[in-house]
């Protein structure tokens, strides 16, 4: 079923998929809805992370849990490297409630940003058929080297 067919043929807010949240959402400024390629985008993520979400109104969920994996491996990174945890603290203690902070606010982090796409380079949650090693003798990468097999 395409998404078209999905959209006339089910009524809106009637289910509790995760297609039809995608399709109910809308941008808080402008009130606009996700393209039919960004839903087409949003659905793919979501079956290639092998997550299947029934409801959103509880943790009935099936298959991997990409996001508890992901944070797991965020968590043994900073363990591993206690200067690096003392540092994101620090960047993060700039602010005086950290539950309030916004998307914005937090893709301006450099460090939180740089340990989440680390542990994710390192540690995917999601199966991936890309090669996530560099091959021998190594490779010169903006300028660095990077040994094999890193």
């Amino acid at each position: 079923m395409s998404i078209e067919e999905y959209k006339q043929s089910v009524k809106p807010g009637s289910r509790k998929d995760s297609l039809g949240h995608l399709i109910a959402a809308r941008d808080e400024d402008s009130g606009a809805g996700l393209s039919d390629e960004e839903l087409a985008a949003n659905a793919a993520v979501f079956l290639l992370a092998g997550t299947y979400l029934r409801s959103f109104d509880g943790p009935d969920m099936q298959g991997v849990d990409t996001t508890g994996t992901a944070l797991s491996y965020i968590a043994y990174a900073l363990n591993g490297r206690p200067e690096l945890f003392t540092l994101m603290a620090k960047e993060l203690s700039q602010y005086n409630d950290i539950d309030s902070l916004s998307s914005i606010e937090l893709e301006q982090l450099p460090l939180l940003n740089a340990v989440i796409k680390e542990a994710l380079r390192l540690w995917p949650p999601a199966p991936s058929t890309t090669a996530r090693k560099t091959p021998a003798p190594g490779t010169t990468f903006g300028g660095y080297f990077i040994p094999p097999d890193v």
